[in-house]
């Protein structure tokens, strides 16, 4: 065959292999150039090869690195026995030399590699060339096994071209073989790993579920390969657990597919079989029993998901999980007696993510069975203290906002174990479903004690990040893009894990016994909640936050009802002490004074904004030395504020003085005067025309049912503002006043005031200037009685 139809033959030969088919293009005149000259000199390597003896050992060397380099062209004619020989004939020679010529084997190793996998395509080529083929086995199986100073890539090559070989139709005799090779090379690496982990686990992955001796008879090859691997994994758990994990899953989705179904049934009761016998064989280390637990546990979750609805496959899926929980169990247990180890923390980080990976989809009965108190306390030691989860609360307060100090922080949220906190969180919530059914006195405390630490949790990120504000100059600057992007997803993840695991309590506890179980979960959600408000306000609670909602509002109604409601009062006093003023105007309030309101950043703001729409809401249960002490002191100083303070927080001290007179609160005789003057003095600058006519309104409307005298005081304020404005300069403020005044008709109707307000109104609108004034006056006052008038 001429040479460039034999190269022609070889690149179609590789487009065939290929997962992707080479799209069909026109070369260029440069390119079909290229394509003579390398054809060209592969050729020319290949002949010269045949009189290596004569060559200079460099010349040698790179003929054979050049046919390596594209040994994937090369077609399977061009494999003759000549070549074959001249092969071992080379490979022999350069493990003679005192020094072994090991880039020489591992060119050898890339072409042997290369012929096999053509003979794996077309078995009708394999009988001729069977010895060569077990000669090229042996010589790989001595370079994987029997030299240990071989280089890694030589092994990694070798690793990777005899995996290849399992499952294929033309080497189904050898993959027995295969598989003990595999066995006895991690029983190697074990002691000294040479080849990269993940090479490594792709290989154990792709021979078990590709292998022919996954059957009953040939069983034992496979089961050893799975123990050699739990014991290679065991050496370095942090590296290697979660790639047996994988290695499992990948198994079982191969299988699975297979058909018939009968096939992939037998198939997966044979991988179900073996992990069973995996985590039965005792344990010497908790490293080598957590690899065995990762063997169950990546079988158990992936057969959640495979499709075959059939009673085989169903008792599968629930023996598989009882294996599962069981082995979860004694792990746990195991981990909990080395708390004093140095490495427990590693050990608790490999628990959480097994949480993770294990408990969701296990059936409460199997929960129920398992040792619920100290798993609990193993995901809360987790959750709470490792740095690869919630770390970054100590991280932020150290961060500037510079691209080059966002590495930590972005290193931390492509952290394993961080991507998992959703899991995690999720099978938190299902561990304390199980002990709060359960009842247990240790299990609900374990439940109060994570609680109590998610709370600490909200507070030391909303400190931190107060820490970095203040830190970092103005508030209002703005974030470094890398540094918004992701302290933002951080705290998001922070509020939707949190969630997670409170909602377990609040709203979806069994026979919604949460709060009656641990009444302290009411107050320490609410403090949460508000330490993290500052995320909520950032991110809106358009979408997404219904479960948030939905657990507050259940908290709440918990808080507010009878017997609980002096513990809401508490939480008041405790939320409200630290912002009010040491000395206050109005002669009310004890509190330290420690936060002004003018100089809080913007999570204290968020905090206060917290509980002071809470109060809004719930002013009818507030006690009223609370709201004399705390609360309304607080609000003073914010309404007095000659500085802007946020907007929202600013129309939430209104609203919750608004509340107070809605209410009916005894206090709201004597703060009406207080309120007033501050309604008038706050506008036209801090507040516009309708929210002085709707704030005066509901006040004097409140005061009415209430009591007519204070009520008409209060007017009073607003009449002697009037009278105040004299001259022709303020015609425009007294318009805008009696706009105000008019909206007062219908709450005064009915009290013994009426007529001399009537009188009032009736004289300023005789005191207009013009006929047309007064006509403009009078069509106000018919349209504010009718209903009708425009804010």
């Amino acid at each position: 065959m001429p040479r460039m139809a034999l190269f022609a033959h070889s690149w179609t030969a590789a487009s065939t292999a290929t997962a992707h088919p080479v799209p069909s293009v026109t070369m260029s005149v440069e390119e079909q150039t290229d394509l003579k000259a390398l054809t060209k000199t592969l050729s020319e390597s290949y002949s010269s090869l045949a009189h290596h003896q004569q060559l200079p050992p460099s010349t040698v060397l790179h003929h054979l690195a050049h046919l390596a380099q594209y040994s994937h062209h090369l077609p399977l004619s061009w494999f003759t026995p000549s070549f074959t020989q001249i092969c071992f004939d080379m490979h022999t020679q350069f493990q003679q030399l005192p020094s072994p010529e090991w880039q020489g084997i591992e060119s050898l190793c890339s072409l042997w590699t290369v012929w096999l996998r053509r003979l794996s395509n077309a078995p009708h080529a394999l009988p001729p060339v069977q010895l060569q083929v077990t000669h090229v086995l042996a010589s790989m199986r001595t370079l994987l096994l029997s030299i240990p100073s071989s280089p890694s890539s030589l092994q990694q090559k070798v690793w990777v071209g005899l995996v290849g070989l399992a499952g294929s139709e033309a080497f189904v005799t050898q993959d027995v073989w295969l598989l003990d090779t595999m066995t006895q090379a991690l029983a190697y690496w074990k002691k000294e790993g040479k080849v990269d982990g993940a090479t490594v686990e792709a290989g154990v992955a792709h021979g078990l579920a590709q292998t022919s001796a996954l059957n009953s008879f040939e069983v034992e090859s496979c089961q050893q390969l799975v123990e050699a691997y739990v014991q290679y994994a065991a050496r370095s758990i942090e590296q290697h657990l979660r790639s047996v994990v994988h290695v499992m899953e990948h198994c079982i989705d191969k299988r699975a597919s297979q058909q018939p179904i009968s096939r992939a049934e037998a198939n997966l009761e044979t991988l179900v079989e073996i992990a069973k016998a995996i985590v039965e064989t005792s344990s010497a280390t908790v490293e080598e029993h957590m690899a065995r637990l990762a063997v169950i546990a990546g079988v158990a979750r992936t057969l959640q998901f495979v499709s075959i609805n059939t009673s085989k496959i169903n008792t599968l899926k629930k023996e598989s999980q009882a294996i599962m929980a069981d082995t979860f169990n004694r792990v746990v247990i195991r981990t909990e007696s080395l708390e004093q180890n140095p490495m427990s923390s590693m050990y608790q980080d490999t628990m959480a993510y097994f949480s993770g990976q294990c408990l969701p989809t296990l059936s409460l009965k199997m929960l129920t069975a398992m040792d619920l108190k100290a798993t609990l306390q193993c995901i809360t030691s987790c959750l709470l203290t490792s740095d690869s989860i919630w770390g970054a609360k100590d991280m932020i307060c150290h961060l500037s906002n510079d691209p080059k100090d966002t590495l930590p922080l972005t290193q931390l949220l492509q952290h394993p174990l961080h991507k998992d906190i959703g899991r995690i969180s999720r099978a938190t919530a299902k561990v304390i479903h199980a002990s709060l059914e359960s009842k247990d006195s240790e299990c609900i405390r374990a439940v109060r004690l994570l609680l109590e630490g998610l709370t600490e949790l909200s507070r030391a990120m909303s400190t931190a990040w107060e820490t970095f504000i203040v830190n970092h100059g103005k508030e209002g600057q703005p974030l470094e893009k890398t540094l918004d992007t992701a302290i933002w997803t951080l705290f998001k993840t922070l509020l939707f894990s949190c969630t997670a695991i409170v909602k377990q309590v609040t709203t979806d506890p069994p026979k919604g016994e949460g709060f009656l179980l641990i009444p302290e979960a009411a107050p320490m959600t609410v403090s949460l909640y508000a330490n993290l408000h500052f995320i909520t306000e950032h991110l809106g609670t358009s979408e997404g936050f219904q479960a948030y909602q939905d657990v507050l509002k259940s908290t709440v109604a918990f808080l507010t009802y009878k017997d609980n409601v002096p513990e809401f009062n508490c939480l008041f006093n405790t939320a409200y002490m630290p912002y009010v003023p040491a000395s206050p105007g109005t002669g009310t309030g004890t509190g330290t004074g420690t936060q002004q309101p003018m100089s809080m950043s913007r999570p204290s703001t968020c905090y206060l904004l917290f509980f002071t729409d809470l109060a809004e809401q719930t002013m009818k249960v507030v006690d009223d030395d609370v709201l004399e002490n705390a609360l309304l002191p607080c609000i003073y100083s914010l309404l007095k504020q000659t500085s802007p303070i946020p907007k929202k927080l600013y129309e939430s001290a209104h609203t919750a003085m608004l509340s107070v007179m809605a209410a009916h609160k005894p206090i709201a005789r004597e703060v009406a005067s207080v309120y007033a003057q501050l309604l008038i003095h706050s506008y036209p600058e801090h507040i516009n025309l309708q929210q002085l006519r709707l704030g005066y309104t509901t006040m004097i409307h409140s005061l009415c049912e209430m009591d007519d005298a204070v009520a008409w005081l209060t007017v009073g304020l607003l009449l002697q503002k009037m009278d105040s404005w004299t001259q022709e300069v303020h015609a425009v403020q007294r318009s805008e006043y009696l706009s105000v005044l008019f909206d007062l008709l219908k709450p005064l109707s009915l009290g013994p005031f009426f007529a001399e307000y009537l009188n009032k109104m009736e004289g300023y609108v005789l005191a207009q200037e013009t006929q047309g004034m007064k006509e403009a006056t009078l069509k106000l006052l018919f349209e504010t009685v009718s209903g009708t008038a425009q804010a």
